[in-house]
């Protein structure tokens, strides 16, 4: 049994604070003291969900983009595929990180840092293949998004109540990059946002 698969979707819904050792080895069908043996204590099983999480998005986004030589479009996809990780994980694990969790903190910002990393070399190249404006200061604009995309941990009380998850970050990345990209970037945009960005990618089987 792949444990890791079983819980750490369980741990990005429901959140940390609530979440019992109980309640996660009643999920799983085993007993508490078997959940024990695999872990030592439940800050290690959460650690590991974070780190098993963010392994298997990376690895989904190389699958993902491999074989697009186009930067916009492999930006388009891979807003698509960061949606659908969002979709996987509720609101309660972003509070009980910040209010309960703080340890968790650098585990979080390790996957911040590789997706800067990635998104800094995407920008690099979509400069040098015509797609973005080459006089704008990447650095600044992509801690601006970042900055937009931690307000959705809190959209519940920052938006109406009517708009969907979906609706404002499709309005945010579709913002961003038509905010970066030149002409030939914007025509590009268009032929692969006749489905919104909001469009989920399916899951790969694994």
């Amino acid at each position: 049994m792949n444990v890791m698969k079983s819980v750490a979707p369980l741990i990005f819904k429901k959140g940390v604070k609530g979440l019992t050792m109980d309640t996660v080895a009643k999920s799983l069908g085993i007993s508490k003291r078997t959940l024990y043996e695999i872990f030592e204590s439940k800050d290690e099983m959460i650690i590991a969900a974070f780190t098993y999480m963010h392994e298997n998005h990376r690895r989904r986004m190389q699958e993902l983009l491999s074989g697009i030589d186009n930067v916009m479009e492999a930006m388009v996809k891979a807003f698509r595929l960061h949606l659908e990780m969002m979709m996987e994980t509720g609101p309660d694990l972003f509070r009980d990180m910040d209010e309960y969790y703080p340890k968790l903190r650098p585990e979080f910002e390790k996957g911040l840092k590789n997706l800067l990393n990635g998104m800094t070399k995407a920008f690099e190249l979509g400069v040098q293949q015509g797609m973005f404006r080459p006089n704008i200061n990447y650095r600044i604009i992509m801690r601006m998004f970042l900055i937009q995309m931690e307000s959705l941990r809190r959209m519940e009380y920052i938006f109406p109540k009517d708009v969907t998850l979906e609706e404002i970050y499709e309005t945010m990345c579709s913002a961003f990059l038509r905010g970066i990209a030149t002409a030939s970037g914007l025509e590009i945009l268009e032929q692969h946002t006749n489905q919104t960005i909001a469009t989920i990618v399916a899951p790969t089987t694994e």
